[in-house]
């Protein structure tokens, strides 16, 4: 079983913020799901990380194709999709984890580069640090 916490989490979206290059700006797609932001997306008909969250996750182990399996690749926030994959056994997440990943995906949403994204992410795990409650299980 996959074990995420903040630290996990923002170390996971650094990883893909490297790949990705800090200026990248996640595009909804305009041929899949009705633009909806997704957490995976099908290219030339192989499932590939979508969202931040979502290349984040996989990056941790979440296979690839769970979001779509479970039906959580769109309209789920990171809490409730990382709820969903707890209770089919994939994975343990902290509070701080759901938080910081969900600072980002907000953020990401908004329309701002991954860099950005993370760089308030980030931000919201020093908060976590201060608080004590970093890796309080869910």
């Amino acid at each position: 079983m996959i074990e995420i916490d903040a630290d996990t989490a923002v170390r996971a979206m650094r990883e893909a913020v490297e790949a990705k290059g800090r200026d990248f700006v996640y595009l909804r797609p305009t041929d899949e799901e009705d633009g909806a932001c997704s957490y995976t997306h099908l290219v030339d008909g192989e499932v590939v990380p979508g969202c931040l969250v979502g290349d984040a996750l996989v990056r941790l182990g979440v296979p690839v194709g769970k979001f779509r399996d479970l039906n959580i690749n769109t309209g789920e926030d990171p809490w409730g999709a990382m709820s969903r994959l707890k209770w089919d056994g994939i994975l343990k997440f902290s509070e701080g984890a759901a938080d910081v990943f969900g600072e980002a995906q907000r953020q990401q949403d908004s329309g701002i580069a991954w860099g950005n994204a993370l760089a308030h992410a980030e931000a919201k795990l020093e908060l976590w640090r201060q608080q004590s409650a970093l890796n309080d299980e869910i």
